[in-house]
């Protein structure tokens, strides 16, 4: 038997070692000139192999210095010249969509978008900047003096797939909206919903369940609506009444929820395959999901029957309207410690070691179940225990964790108040956005301390007063403390007459349970960063930094105090914030250790 060497592998070229080892540096500026004059010798009809790992590599570097547009465009190059390199190359160009500042008007962009939005692995909330600003920009939204052709807005593309899969949170672009509704709605009516209408009005109607109905109806609109309302109640019965009325259901989910009207609870599509593609998403949303979420409620847990009175108006309102809805799954792939997933943090935790190993945490306040989700999703060794005052909540939560495969997620009914009867305790806790909803918010700080192990980590999240009074928020609350829908619809339609005010308006203000949760909450408190850390002080807790913190953020932070300024030091924080009262317009994010 012969036995011959192996084929030596050639070696690389020097450019490419060279600006590996800038790029293990982070110093991405100086691999991009490194890499360049090899890329600029490339022929794009016969490229080489290490030309296309250094355009790629190019792309890299650019997306990880800041320049998200062109690395874009590399990658895009990349996978036409390699198109066995296309799989591999999604995730880098889906992170320049999300990061880029503005779109690029061309089918190739346009087709990325929507290729990312009807990917169920993909999260749109994260599309919705750039989604808005391609939809403003092809429609001129902004200048009032534009005309646009109607023919151009019922052919298009991208307005179906930003409809369906985003919130357009923006006033001007709900107006525009509103309008074209209207016309597609009348259209539709006089011509019995002809065919080239059908994928507009499918995606207004699945836009319209994303938002929850909150769009204003017109006097003249709600007339014909009663007449569909009354044939559809007076036609269905059973699923084949309903196949037969398709055309006027969408007409009318375009504007009012179908899952409310008197025959919804008898229908359940047994296969929705049977029924046309382009209608299932809605269908399955419509009838299905409920039904499900209803046969989940005996398979919660509970800690007890919810006595305080705050806590049992609080659960009232997310009862009936279940925060945050959401639909997008989670990627399974790449797991993390707890650390890891949480960088900023890590620096400053002491026993990092204990965070390594399994972890039990508590996500006090999981509502609808994207956060505890998302946590379980993207961390390796944890198990979750995911509390809320709302079943309804809680039941969509657990639908989500069985579609999307996730089983270390335990759902519990009760109130944070009631922990002292829970025999478990937690290396972890976090509890976003929900202790500012209580009575008396650090009463429920000490309830979560009590269930904190030693050396524990709490994240939490808080409003802040001068984000919100910056926003307009506090201004615009509304002193009703069980709004309808159409309560809601109204208020917001009287502040959409004035959109220049709305510059700041969160997303929230732009579907009915979120705003709901802005302008017409049972209970808030607000904070300022001095009160924050004497809550701390009192209560034994480090403070560990914001989380999540964008670089750019804390680069500002470090030119206004100095490159060895303490990023933890929350009275520069409040300092910086009252120069830029935007910088939290979320909700302070942070993570606290417990001293012992």
């Amino acid at each position: 038997m012969n036995v011959t060497s192996p084929r030596p592998t050639p070696p690389e070229p020097e450019e490419l070692e060279q600006a590996r080892v800038l790029m293990r540096e982070k110093r991405y500026a100086e691999a991009i000139r490194c890499l360049t004059p090899m890329i600029k010798s490339m022929r794009l009809d016969a490229p080489r192999s290490e030309e296309i790992i250094a355009l790629i590599m190019m792309a890299d570097s650019q997306l990880l210095s800041g320049q998200p547009t062109d690395a874009y465009k590399n990658f895009v190059v990349a996978s036409e010249l390699a198109p066995t390199h296309t799989i591999d190359l999604e995730r880098s160009i889906f992170q320049c969509l999300h990061k880029m500042p503005e779109p690029i008007i061309s089918p190739k962009f346009e087709a990325h978008l929507v290729q990312f939005l009807a990917d169920a692995r993909v999260d749109n909330n994260s599309l919705e900047r750039i989604g808005l600003k391609l939809l403003k920009t092809k429609f001129q939204i902004d200048n009032e003096d534009s005309s646009i052709e109607f023919s151009s807005i019922l052919t298009d593309a991208f307005l179906p797939a930003a409809l369906s899969n985003l919130i357009l949170a923006d006033a001007r672009t709900e107006l525009f909206l509103t309008q074209v509704r209207h016309h597609i709605f009348n259209l539709a009516i006089e011509s019995d919903l002809a065919e080239e209408l059908q994928p507009l009005v499918i995606a207004f109607a699945e836009h319209a369940e994303k938002i929850e109905y909150a769009f204003d109806i017109e006097d003249s609109e709600r007339v014909v609506l009663l007449g569909i309302k009354a044939l559809l109640e007076t036609e269905i019965d059973t699923e084949t009444d309903l196949q037969q009325q398709l055309g006027p259901l969408i007409l009318y989910a375009m504007y009012e929820p179908i899952g409310t009207l008197s025959f919804s609870d008898k229908i359940f599509i047994s296969n929705l395959d049977d029924w046309p593609a382009e209608l299932q998403p809605l269908l399955k949303k419509t009838f299905n999901n409920r039904r499900v979420e209803q046969s989940l409620r005996e398979s919660i847990g509970h800690l007890g029957n919810v006595t305080q009175e705050v806590s049992k108006k609080v659960m009232g309102l997310y009862e009936k309207n279940p925060y945050p809805r959401w639909e997008n799954t989670f990627d399974l792939n790449k797991k993390l410690s707890y650390l890891a997933f949480n960088p900023v943090i890590s620096p400053w935790v002491r026993n990092p070691k204990k965070f390594e190993r399994q972890l039990k945490c508590l996500v006090a306040g999981s509502g609808t179940g994207q956060h505890p989700l998302q946590l379980a999703a993207s961390c390796k060794d944890i198990s979750i225990t995911a509390l809320d005052l709302s079943l309804p909540s809680l039941c969509y939560g657990k639908r989500k964790a069985v579609e999307s495969g996730i089983d270390n997620v335990e759902f519990v009914q009760g109130d944070i108040l009631q922990l002292d009867s829970m025999d478990e305790t937690f290396d972890v806790i976090e509890c976003s956005g929900v202790l500012h909803h209580m009575e008396i918010p650090e009463d429920g700080l000490q309830a979560l301390l009590g269930r904190l192990r030693s050396h524990g980590l709490l994240r939490i999240g808080l409003y802040s007063r001068t984000a919100r009074d910056a926003m307009g928020i506090n201004r615009a609350r509304v002193d009703n403390l069980d709004p309808t829908l159409e309560d809601i619809r109204t208020t917001r339609s009287l502040y959409l007459q004035n959109p220049d005010e709305f510059e700041n308006m969160p997303r929230d203000f732009y579907s009915t349970s979120e705003c709901r949760d802005l302008l017409y909450h049972v209970q808030e408190h607000q904070y300022d960063l001095t009160e924050i850390k004497a809550l701390l002080e009192r209560n034994s807790l480090e403070f560990l930094g914001f989380n999540p913190m964008p670089n750019s953020l804390l680069a500002a932070f470090k030119n206004r105090f100095g490159p060895d300024s303490d990023a933890r030091n929350l009275d520069d924080w409040h300092t910086f914030e009252q120069e830029n009262p935007l910088i939290f317009k979320g909700m302070y994010q942070f993570h606290c250790q417990k001293s012992e």
